[in-house]
């Protein structure tokens, strides 16, 4: 991606529904450019834009993050998880565990089965599990404490947006019923109260994708002050403070291996962390999150 492309990336990862008019205004080009760089994007499938409910309104309260060490080709065991209905990201990345995974479940006990059954599949020798405590960026899910309700016509807007998060309103209104101004105040709702969020997806590593990295940081005591400063980190699609090898799992977004190279480096620098251990990821296998059940 060059320049622009990336600076509408940021952008959109913030707020998915920005509009053309909006984009432009932001990158200071016009709105027909912004326009073309967005279409283009998602034509290559290199971008998406849909929006993700909370966890708490799909019913899961557990995450987990899995690293696989194998016997033999890491390919087939990579494919045989990611049949696994409860692994929502499944990767082929470098390093001596060379297949990662996203679990998210109901609960721990559903965690703990999955773990179970994914140990017992023919070429897993060792499965290292770090459990999620707190998701702390998403450029995609929504983050932080749910606070509202969800009825069924805000399911099915949620349902449609998890198709396309820039569906317009009209054509929302019109498979779900009511008036766009209705759809729009439901949706404004919905965003405020983190029970949604709609943002930018960046395919990783493939044919046409973005080369990304898993890091795993272990802090020296708390380190509230390197949680904050992730947050807020431009490159950052992912984090979570975790219990297990590492305290934070993250994960790194950028246009090739030399910015990559510099986020870990700076990362090691900080003050706080004792150590980064990096992965790259080469091939996503699985990438699709768990949606809202009708």
């Amino acid at each position: 991606m060059d320049d622009l492309d990336e600076r509408i990336v940021h952008l959109l990862e913030a707020d998915g529904r920005l509009s053309f008019a909006q984009l432009g205004a932001a990158t200071h080009t016009a709105r027909t450019t912004a326009a073309e760089h967005v279409r283009r994007l998602i034509a290559e499938r290199r971008l998406e834009v849909r929006g993700a409910a909370h966890p708490a309104v799909l019913g899961l309260g557990a995450m987990a993050y899995l690293r696989l060490a194998v016997d033999g080709p890491a390919a087939p065991v990579a494919d045989a998880v990611a049949a696994e209905d409860d692994a929502t990201f499944v990767s082929l990345v470098t390093g001596d565990a060379p297949v990662v995974l996203e679990l998210r479940a109901r609960d721990d006990a559903a965690i703990a089965s999955a773990v179970a059954r994914i140990r017992e599949v023919p070429g897993v020798r060792r499965a290292d599990v770090t459990r999620y405590l707190t998701v702390v960026r998403d450029v995609l899910g929504p983050v932080g404490p749910f606070d509202g309700a969800v009825d069924a016509r805000d399911r099915r807007i949620i349902a449609e947006l998890e198709q396309d998060g820039r569906l317009p309103f009209a054509a929302i209104a019109r498979r779900v019923g009511g008036s766009p101004t209705a759809v729009r105040h439901r949706v404004v709702r919905l965003l405020a109260s983190r029970a949604l969020r709609i943002g930018a997806v960046v395919r990783h590593r493939s044919a046409t994708g973005t080369p990304a990295l898993g890091i795993g940081i272990v802090l020296d005591g708390a380190g509230a002050d390197v949680v904050a400063r992730l947050q807020t980190h431009d490159s950052v699609i992912f984090a979570a403070e975790s219990l297990g090898a590492f305290d934070v799992i993250v994960t790194v977004r950028a246009e090739g291996a030399a910015r990559l190279l510099a986020v870990v480096e700076q990362l090691r620098g900080w003050s706080g962390v004792r150590t980064a251990e990096a992965w790259v990821h080469l091939d996503v296998k699985k990438e699709t999150y768990a949606r809202v059940t009708l």
